[in-house]
């Protein structure tokens, strides 16, 4: 059925005058970055996350974490993702960093994103991949 939490959380983020941030992953890195955005008060945000019970833990508490797999494009268009400020990929998998990386950067060419690399291996092939610096 139809998410009415979602379907307000996209209108609202969509009017937002500062943008919003879309943040892919609520683990430690994910949460950190909630926060920080939190403290400063400087720009919205959505979640996507792929665990079941992590995303329902932060609906019940009001959080905008949605279950959804940000490596689809259907769910970056549901998502309004096209008119963020920037997209951070948290992935705690390097397989699903990639590909959600890769997904974003197909769709959205000169979005600005931040992804959580794994190692220095990890860092070169999204440079040179990827272009993300």
């Amino acid at each position: 059925g139809r998410d009415e939490f979602a379907a307000v959380s996209v209108e609202r983020l969509a009017k937002a005058d500062r943008g919003f941030v879309v943040i892919c992953g609520y683990n430690v890195v994910g949460r950190t970055i909630c926060r920080l955005l939190d403290s400063e008060g400087e720009a919205e945000y959505i979640v996507f996350e792929d665990d079941v019970k992590t995303a329902k833990e932060a609906r019940t508490v009001g959080l905008p974490v949605f279950l959804a797999d940000p490596a689809q494009r259907k769910v970056l268009e549901q998502f309004k993702v096209g008119q963020a400020r920037c997209v951070v990929v948290a992935m705690e998998s390097r397989n699903r960093t990639e590909q959600v990386a890769a997904t974003m950067r197909t769709t959205y060419p000169k979005m600005p994103m931040v992804v959580r690399a794994h190692d220095e291996q990890h860092v070169k092939w999204l440079e040179e991949t990827l272009n993300v610096k």
